[in-house]
């Protein structure tokens, strides 16, 4: 059965993840919230893969990933240090195909994408040139525990035949070969395939740095650090496959936030731009808000990114499902979203803002047995001012200026330079300090007929 088992102890954890890569496997996606329970599910079903969090101090994490390894599953440890992941790798030989630290803002991201890529391995290809040497065959052996299927060669004539016989071959690394065969291997392969179609990785046959910088003029993407570590190793393969999923337009990466699956803030300027050209020769209203999470940074600072991560993806699933139809929702930072509002009157306005911060409010994240409630503070511009990021700049401020408890009614005009102070259009409205009360401004202009 081609499934995937996730195993946390947030219930918030497991569904975003589940939501997220529903549409990406075919098998189904299962959740326990311990070990025990996970056990038992891995006992009387099949998976693909199963990703887990370790505690080598834990027995029933040790537990699992020791029934794991007898049964050979496909395993992720998700673990909070990386002495604990490998540690992880050192036991679990048969099983571990790789470990995830919780290290960075992006981790929930980076962990979605790591399980697809794990997920899909079997049916990408990788093929390793190069002599028959120790660090060919680690190589290879570290591929092949990740599920790719590996194919070697070790001369130029077959590494082009290959390619050209095998279009699954999206990873070409280059090892244990003299510094001239290399470069003139990486040379006659970018000839024929570009950076759009393959991703070639080179293992230099010295440390000297200018070795490395003559394979990237030749046409290689990066090269393989040296001692070759497993982890460093195989997150140079995964940076080097998203890459190719983004040329190949795999993935809306340009455009779209991971996480929360809303635009990001350069698809929402591009969108932005031409709204804003649209209400300039007044065929249209627009009204500009920006929703900050209140706190975000203290949290990040005091509970950790995944916590973060939490609280935002509530925060867009409200959001997301608040606006209209001709509306515009983004993920403008982690903790920032922001709205384009479309012909909105200032008499439907403050019941808008009304109604949508209830139900962030109302919103909630259960992380390591703890409720935190979501809080948010909302900007509002609804001015048209001489351009869309001076619109930007003053629904910005003003959920700044609310966060920190200041009077957003002072924010009556974009920061300007002062070549720029004449830029602005339209009479400065006020806005009150509460996010449920918004000013009375003008109508939208009407249509032109």
């Amino acid at each position: 059965m081609d499934s995937i088992l996730l195993v946390n102890d947030s219930a918030t954890f497991n569904a975003i993840l589940t939501q997220n890569l529903r549409d990406r496997v075919r098998g189904g996606i299962g959740t326990a919230l311990d070990h025990g329970s996970a056990l038992e599910m891995i006992q009387s079903g099949e998976w693909s893969l199963v990703a887990a969090t370790f505690n080598p101090k834990k027995p029933d994490n040790i537990a699992l990933f020791e029934a794991l390894d007898q049964a050979h599953i496909p395993a992720i440890a998700l673990v909070e240090e990386l002495d604990d992941g490998l540690d992880a790798t050192g036991r679990y030989t048969e099983s571990l195909v790789d470990f995830f630290v919780y290290d960075a803002p992006d981790a929930l991201e980076r962990l979605q994408s790591l399980i697809e890529r794990i997920h899909w391995s079997e049916q990408t290809h990788v093929l390793v040139a190069g002599a028959a040497t120790a660090q060919r065959d680690l190589i290879g052996d570290l591929l092949h525990a990740r599920r790719f299927v590996v194919k070697q060669t070790g001369v130029l004539g077959g590494v082009l035949d290959a390619l050209q016989t095998n279009p699954n071959i999206r990873l070409l690394i280059v090892a244990g070969m003299p510094m001239e065969e290399c470069a003139a291997l990486v040379r006659s392969v970018r000839n024929c395939w570009s950076r759009d179609e393959l991703v070639i990785l080179a293992l230099p046959p010295m440390a000297a740095d200018m070795d490395g910088v003559r394979l990237l003029k030749n046409g290689v993407d990066e090269i393989i650090r040296q001692p070759i570590c497993a982890y460093s190793l195989l997150a140079q393969v995964d940076r080097g496959l998203e890459l190719f999923e983004f040329h190949q337009g795999l993935k809306k990466a340009a455009t779209t936030d991971r996480l929360t699956g809303l635009i990001n803030r350069r698809g929402f300027l591009e969108r932005a731009q031409s709204l804003h050209a649209s209400a300039q020769r007044q065929v249209i209203g627009l009204t500009t808000a920006i929703v900050r999470i209140v706190g975000f940074d203290a949290a990040r600072m005091v509970k950790g990114p995944l916590f973060t991560d939490l609280l935002r993806k509530e925060a867009a699933e409200v959001i997301g499902q608040a606006y209209r139809r001709n509306d515009v929702v983004a993920q403008l930072a982690p903790h920032e979203f922001g709205i384009l509002l479309v012909d909105m009157s200032p008499e439907q306005l403050p019941r808008f803002i009304d109604e949508l911060t209830n139900k962030l409010h109302q919103r909630s994240v259960v992380y390591k047995g703890k409720l935190t409630r979501l809080r948010v503070a909302i900007g509002v511009s609804l001015d048209l001012q001489k351009s869309f990021p001076q619109m930007l700049d003053v629904a910005e401020r003003r959920a700044l200026a609310i966060e920190e408890g200041e009077d957003p009614n002072q924010i009556t005009s974009p920061a300007l330079d002062d070549d720029d102070q004449d830029g602005a259009t339209g009479d400065a409205q006020e806005l009150t300090a509460t996010p449920t009360e918004v000013p009375t401004a003008r109508a939208p202009m009407p249509r032109k007929r």
